[in-house]
């Protein structure tokens, strides 16, 4: 990586993501921004389960965890804001994960040339990656009848791990969500449950508070 994601983890260097797929994009990771809460909610549903909301420091956002798979928000915590994986696997024993980062931005950056950065990290740590553009099939949000702004890359690193990576940006932040597995195959069937993952994102800005304690709707 070229930067650290949102550095508020006092805590010494990371651990690679998971145990046993070590997706590149988490390799070179120093610090993460880490939850310090999250909370079940309501909101008009997609496809899935529990929503939750996860809140950290500076930002504050929700997700759906999507049938058949579950959402880590503890566990994880020195590496993602949350890592997804099958039911009945942990995420360092299991095939196919996926997570998600947030990257403090500048006034002067856009999208494209941090998206252009971090695909150039990748390729130090993988000379014959393999990167190609990949169209998502994205659900329409709810609310706004709108479907999620992501630009994805397919990343597959001959005899390392296969990747999906959408990148987005919201106020303040660069956004990746990362697929990841060890064979195209994993990649291929975990892709719909990816995209129903990205649909059901919502940035919901700054909390008010700095510390919220896990809770859920009666």
């Amino acid at each position: 990586m070229n930067r650290s994601a949102v550095p508020l983890d006092p805590q010494p260097a990371a651990r690679s993501l998971p145990g046993r797929v070590s997706p590149s994009f988490s390799i070179h990771l120093l610090k993460i921004g880490f939850p310090i809460a999250f909370l079940l909610v309501s909101m008009p549903a997609l496809e899935g389960g529990r929503t939750l909301r996860i809140r950290g420091l500076d930002y504050s956002f929700l997700v759906t965890e999507p049938s058949g798979w579950t959402i880590d928000v503890g566990s994880a915590i020195q590496v993602a804001n949350f890592v997804m994986h099958p039911e009945g696997t942990h995420w360092r024993e299991a095939d196919v994960v996926a997570f998600s980062r947030f990257f403090p931005r500048n006034q002067d950056e856009d999208l494209e040339n941090f998206l252009q950065s971090e695909l150039a990290g990748q390729e130090v740590l993988c000379p014959k990656l393999e990167i190609s553009d990949l169209h998502l099939d994205l659900e329409l949000n709810p609310e706004t009848r709108e479907r999620p702004r992501f630009v994805a890359k397919s990343c597959a690193c001959p005899g390392g791990k296969q990747e999906v990576v959408a990148f987005t940006e919201v106020t303040d932040y660069f956004v990746i969500f990362v697929l990841s597995a060890r064979d195209e195959s994993s990649v291929s069937q975990a892709l719909p449950t990816f995209q129903q993952l990205i649909s059901s994102f919502r940035w919901l800005g700054r909390p008010r508070s700095a510390v919220e304690s896990p809770r859920s709707n009666p």
